[in-house]
């Protein structure tokens, strides 16, 4: 769950695991913590993190509160009448998103994290339009040796229409890799042309 609160002066967004969630929930949720903070200490493009804190028995992540997500933005343009027509992104717009995906992946991927889970509800846009990838639950640390945390969702986890060959079929099309993502970008970039 994610709430918006106060936190020093400041608006940010809380997510929180609720109290009495199960060990494997609180470990995966700690994961995606330290997931994240390397992420925003390491890339621009990442989701700016502020801490994570024990309140009432819940552990939160308190980030930066973003206005929108670019399947928001995509959803603003849907025609009034209720279809799902669209009004189609210039086609500087498009290559403007995908340059800056593209540089975040580069930064996240220089620093051995695969996100896995790239896709227009987890591309949050700033007042400005700018771009950054939030929402590391799925993502892997890889280096060349070896391969820690969630490597595969096949099991779960993920969303079906960005998800890679290998996410849904391991044995056959072989490791979570950067390709991973950019596969799911290549299905972004559809999705807004």
């Amino acid at each position: 769950e994610v709430y918006s609160a106060q936190w020093h002066g400041t608006t940010v967004a809380v997510k929180m695991l609720p109290p009495g969630a199960s060990e494997s929930d609180e470990r995966r949720f700690l994961r995606e913590a330290r997931e994240a903070f390397e992420a925003s200490e390491t890339c621009s493009g990442a989701c700016r993190m502020y801490g994570c804190v024990h309140r009432d028995g819940a552990l939160c992540l308190v980030m930066r509160l973003y206005p929108r997500s670019l399947h928001e933005f995509l959803d603003s343009r849907r025609s009034p009448d209720g279809s799902n027509w669209i009004r189609p992104l210039a086609y500087g717009e498009v290559v403007s998103f995908t340059e800056q995906i593209l540089v975040a992946l580069g930064q996240l991927h220089a620093e051995g994290i695969v996100v896995q889970d790239l896709k227009p509800g987890n591309l949050l846009m700033d007042e400005s339009n700018q771009l950054v990838i939030s929402d590391f639950g799925l993502a892997a640390v890889i280096n060349s040796t070896m391969v820690t945390a969630q490597t595969t969702t096949a099991a779960g986890g993920g969303t079906p229409a960005y998800k890679a060959p290998e996410q849904h079929d391991p044995d056959t099309f072989g490791k979570v890799s950067p390709k991973t993502d950019m596969w799911a970008l290549g299905c972004v970039v559809i999705e807004m042309l």
